[in-house]
């Protein structure tokens, strides 16, 4: 093809494709060769040059077209963006806006809006689909925020990319797959039967405090109980009045007299005195919680006596939440704000969109389902607040609530909303 003008832009684009796979060969073989004066190796140098010229050539020639797409936006989308956590590099043709903007290649991983990923699921399952250029984003997870800020918001024209390769091997196809999933990259890790919960605690807490980092309130009853109880002399009477103790200054608020008997039950130091008081204030604790299930749920004490004989699993499942879950920081931001939820709104969450959880008497209806085992659930929320951390932080920092409708997470549209002072109003999947 020594005169690409005659050549229609399909076959030429057809054509780059064969010479880059050609070059690929090329400099594969080259590489095996370790004798530079034996006429083999001349042979494979002469040959890379001329595919590279030719390539040069073709690439001139396709930056001239007004029609010219190498890869469309339907292409992209089947070749590395369906594919969760395919890993992709870009080249962009000379002299594009692309190209003068990002440089020669970009690389990262393709994300789509939640409207955008259906309608190319749709469209690819037609083998002979409409190509078309549009924009597409990268999340480069580059340390230069600004580029990677261009990259996912602003993104490219596919008719700027001239080259596209994946990363690594295909990788499974986990959007709107049914079942169970596991998070990717998980590693377990076994902890130690002696683990020092009382020290880890302290070490976590006063790490973020001299870091300057907001803290919820939940979380500095917890930090001034340990000074309290296992640390006295590093607390002020002054800190045990405002942390710990109700205004009279002679008696505890209810969530630390709780937390102060419950962290002695745990180390087994309380009295026999404190344990039937701590066993008191969890029975009122755990009526107060199932009653605010019932009232969320629109559901009768004669449901929960019906679950009791019948659906014993449930009952504990749901038994278990209303003693066990403790306000809990999900990710410590900066100094103006962190993220956190409590009781209410863990229980409107999973009673919501956890299967395991939802009553199908109830008068308020189910959401989409997590595609999770329970443990997972509360791991994915961490994974993808951080995810949008800096997002959520400069939202936060000036006093507004964040909300996003479709942040993508392992084949899942997030929906999310966050209350200007941290707390976790929302996280679901929408798919």
């Amino acid at each position: 093809m020594a005169n690409f003008k005659t050549v229609s832009t399909l076959s030429l684009r057809t054509y780059y494709g064969l010479l880059k796979n050609n070059e690929a060969r090329c400099i594969a073989f080259l590489a095996q060769l370790t004798n530079q004066e034996d006429a083999s190796y001349i042979d494979a140098k002469l040959q890379l040059e001329h595919v590279k010229k030719s390539l040069q050539a073709a690439s001139e020639e396709l930056e001239k077209r007004n029609d010219k797409l190498v890869f469309s936006i339907e292409d992209v989308y089947k070749l590395v963006g369906q594919h969760d956590s395919s890993y992709c590099s870009v080249e962009f043709f000379l002299g594009t806006t692309a190209y003068k903007k990002y440089g020669e290649s970009a690389h990262g991983l393709v994300w789509y809006k939640k409207k955008d990923r259906e309608a190319l699921d749709i469209v690819i399952a037609n083998n002979n689909y409409q190509r078309n250029n549009g924009t597409i984003y990268l999340d480069s997870g580059s340390q230069d925020k600004n580029l990677n800020q261009a990259l996912q918001y602003e993104g490219f024209e596919a008719s700027d990319i001239k080259a596209l390769y994946r990363v690594g091997g295909e990788k499974s196809k986990v959007y709107k797959q049914p079942g169970i999933k596991e998070i990717p990259n998980t590693i377990n890790i076994e902890i130690d039967s002696n683990f020092d919960v009382i020290a880890n605690q302290q070490y976590v807490l006063a790490g973020y405090l001299k870091m300057g980092s907001s803290l919820p309130f939940h979380d500095l009853i917890i930090y001034y109980r340990n000074l309290f109880l296992f640390y006295p002399e590093q607390i002020k009477e002054e800190e045990i009045n405002l942390y710990l103790r109700n205004q009279d200054k002679t008696t505890y608020t209810e969530e630390a007299d709780y937390l102060i008997h419950d962290i002695k039950v745990h180390e087994k130091i309380a009295t026999e005195e404190e344990f039937k008081h701590w066993s008191d204030l969890l029975k009122s604790r755990s009526e107060k919680r199932m009653d605010y299930i019932k009232q969320h749920l629109g559901i009768s004490s004669k449901v929960i006596d019906n679950m009791i004989l019948n659906d014993t699993k449930k009952y504990m499942t749901l038994f278990q939440s209303t003693w066990m879950f403790e306000t809990e920081t999900l990710e410590y931001l900066g100094p103006k704000a962190c993220i956190y939820w409590d009781f209410e709104r863990f229980i409107h969450i999973f009673l919501r969109h956890n299967p395991d959880f939802f009553i199908p008497v109830s008068t308020k209806g189910q959401g989409t389902h997590f595609q999770y085992n329970f443990q997972d659930i509360f791991r994915v929320a961490k994974i993808v607040l951080q995810q949008l951390r800096d997002d959520i932080n400069s939202k936060l920092n000036l006093g507004k609530p964040f909300v996003v409708n479709g942040h993508y997470y392992n084949g899942n549209h997030y929906q999310i909303r966050i209350d200007p002072d941290g707390k976790l109003m929302q996280f679901h999947p929408l798919d």
